[in-house]
């Protein structure tokens, strides 16, 4: 019999034992799950608390970049900040487009953008173009004048192509750049 009660001990220790590793174990891993969903948790808050300053930042530049397009006289720098803005507005599409609204609406600040770039291009051109034949008017030789045209001429060609055309302002665009090349007919026509 004393064998069998140690045995019997042995075997109750072992099971005992068993049961604790896997009660160790099935606690390890709840640790773990728990760790896990926190860390899910951190990522996610981190995440936004990222998109909240990258979308406050972009949207500081983007509001400066507008502010530029609107209102310089430079036509480079109207160009090189619409590209920027075009650049941050389309940040903030890919991300409405993933479920992140950031915005009101990107999609139409976008219209919006174009349009008041378009429109500012088409001001600086038609400033440029009108200085031009002011000098015209006071040159003597028709040869110098025809330069003079042919310079303006080239003013409208050289920046056309950065307006943005979209189905809707085509033909605008075209009408308003063909009134300007009309304004500069060759002398002699």
């Amino acid at each position: 019999m004393a064998k069998k009660s140690f045995l019997e001990s042995f075997l109750n220790t072992a099971v005992k034992s068993a049961d604790r590793a896997i009660k160790a174990a099935a606690k390890e891993r709840e640790r773990q799950r728990k760790a896990e969903q926190a860390k899910n948790l951190y990522e996610q808050l981190k995440k936004q608390t990222n998109l909240k300053f990258e979308s406050e930042n972009r949207t500081r530049i983007l509001n400066d970049s507008i502010k530029l397009i609107e209102g310089s006289g430079n036509i480079q720098t109207i160009i090189s900040r619409k590209n920027i803005a075009m650049e941050h507005l389309d940040w903030f599409i890919r991300n409405e487009v993933n479920g992140v609204r950031l915005t009101p609406s990107a999609s139409y600040s976008k219209k919006q953008l174009l349009l008041i770039f378009n429109d500012n291009l088409y001001k600086q051109i038609e400033t440029r173009i009108l200085k031009q034949l002011d000098k015209v008017n006071d040159l003597k030789s028709i040869q110098a004048k025809q330069n003079a045209i042919n310079k303006a001429l080239g003013v409208i060609y050289n920046n056309s192509i950065y307006f943005e055309r979209t189905a809707s302002n085509y033909s605008q665009v075209d009408f308003k750049l063909g009134k300007l090349k009309e304004k500069l007919k060759p002398i002699g026509n």
